[in-house]
């Protein structure tokens, strides 16, 4: 099961000023993948009310979320990505 995504509070500034933003996943499940494609490993779950930071992309956007405690990045399918 996947944490939401927790930052101190200096790296705040930096992810205002980027095009990132956090969002809450509305899709039951959607597969986070180790790159941008379906030929990567899936490394996660993003589950309904979810939230991640997403750096939205054209057809794959960045993600970060924590699993077993740690940061992970990954990528999901940009059409199942919120909008802000």
């Amino acid at each position: 099961q996947m944490e939401p995504v927790k930052f101190v509070s200096e790296e705040k500034e930096a992810v205002e000023d980027s095009d990132s933003f956090f969002c809450v996943f509305s899709e039951n499940a959607v597969n986070i993948r180790s790159g941008k494609g379906t030929e990567f490993d899936k490394i996660g779950v993003a589950h309904k009310g979810d939230k991640l930071l997403v750096v939205p992309g054209e057809e794959w956007s960045q993600v970060a979320f924590t699993l077993d405690g740690e940061i992970k990045l990954g990528y999901i399918k940009s059409k199942y990505v919120p909008e802000e």
